[in-house]
């Protein structure tokens, strides 16, 4: 959570990552898992795809500032 603060898409694709990652080790331990709530695992990686989205924002939106504030300072 405190690197997602500094470096929101870094940690969300981290996190998402991690995830994706338990889910296959799980597949390959025991097959029968991968069916095993469908539904929750489809809306878990819709929250990561819009926290990836938004991460991706407030990345421009930072950028924006930056820029704003560095042409603002300079008049």
């Amino acid at each position: 959570a405190i690197w997602v603060n500094k470096q929101p898409l870094m940690g969300v694709l981290a996190a998402f990552g991690f995830y994706l990652f338990l889910q296959v080790l799980a597949a390959v331990v025991d097959p029968s898992t991968i069916l095993q709530g469908l539904l929750l695992k489809i809306i878990i990686i819709g929250v990561f795809i819009k926290g990836i989205n938004s991460a991706r924002d407030a990345k421009k939106y930072r950028e924006q500032l930056a820029e704003m504030g560095a042409t603002h300072g300079k008049r």
